[in-house]
């Protein structure tokens, strides 16, 4: 199972037992900077290594991607996370800007009247609301 995970701050991850199973367990590197990270339990979350890896969204894709991967000794629950320095650069998650709604401030009318786009904040408008 793969994670994307645009709040990981510390790279992006794979488990030893997908290294292993994908044939790559010798391209493990010990030349590492091990990240500062403990999980929810507050145990600390070190990495038995690093690899460099090639990847793709699908069998038939045509879209090659290459990234760095901690690599998670005891995970038996997660294969890969993507963490957002990688999923911001290759452009993972991305709204289409033709499904982005533009909204704006206004003020609802009052007695029939229409009242203008306030450049106020929202604060200042639910002040007035309640008049």
């Amino acid at each position: 199972m793969a994670l994307l995970d645009p709040q990981c701050r510390a790279g992006n991850w794979i488990s030893k037992r997908l290294v292993q199973r994908l044939g790559k367990a010798r391209e493990i590197s010990q030349d590492y900077t091990t990240p500062n990270l403990q999980d929810v339990n507050g145990h600390d979350v070190e990495p038995c290594g690093t690899i460099s890896l090639e990847w793709w969204w699908h069998p038939q894709g045509i879209r090659v991607y290459e990234c760095d991967f901690y690599v998670f000794a005891n995970s038996d629950h997660l294969d890969v996370l993507l963490g957002a320095q990688c999923i911001f650069r290759e452009r993972l998650l991305e709204a289409p800007k033709n499904h982005i709604a533009v909204l704006t401030e206004h003020m609802r009318q009052k007695n029939g009247e229409c009242l203008a786009t306030s450049p106020r904040g929202i604060g200042s408008l639910l002040s007035e609301w309640d008049r």
